[in-house]
């Protein structure tokens, strides 16, 4: 098995972190996308386009002040947890070797493409 590179450990413990500090709050949860309204209802919508997606599920008293800063927080946490991923995977991928044969198979549209990408990471 392949080891993970060390900025992905660094990323999974951020991420656990984050994903640790839900736990213990009790204002709003999940149910899941299976799972109709407690009406009855269902949003038909929803399921069809994310299924994959939970459904949040707020008290009738809506959230409080604090939570819904709280929310806020975890939320801007999880954008950087989003960035942080997004910036150990162009790290990784610009380290990776791309094979000669795979590059020559690519319409020439997309290698032109690549190199315009390249030039304008190494401009930066």
């Amino acid at each position: 098995m392949a080891s993970l590179h060390p900025l992905w450990t660094n990323w999974i413990v951020l991420k656990q972190d984050t994903l640790h500090n839900f736990r213990d709050q009790n204002e709003f949860w999940y149910v899941s996308s299976k799972d109709e309204d407690s009406d009855g209802n269902s949003n038909n919508q929803r399921k069809s386009d994310k299924w994959w997606l939970p459904t949040v599920k707020v008290s009738p008293t809506g959230l409080s002040e604090t939570a819904g800063k709280w929310i806020q927080v975890q939320k801007d946490n999880v954008n950087q947890v989003l960035k942080a991923a997004m910036a150990i995977n162009a790290q990784i991928l610009s380290e990776m070797a791309i094979p000669e044969n795979y590059i020559e198979s690519l319409p020439k549209v997309i290698i032109i493409k690549l190199n315009e990408s390249l030039i304008g990471l190494i401009l930066l």
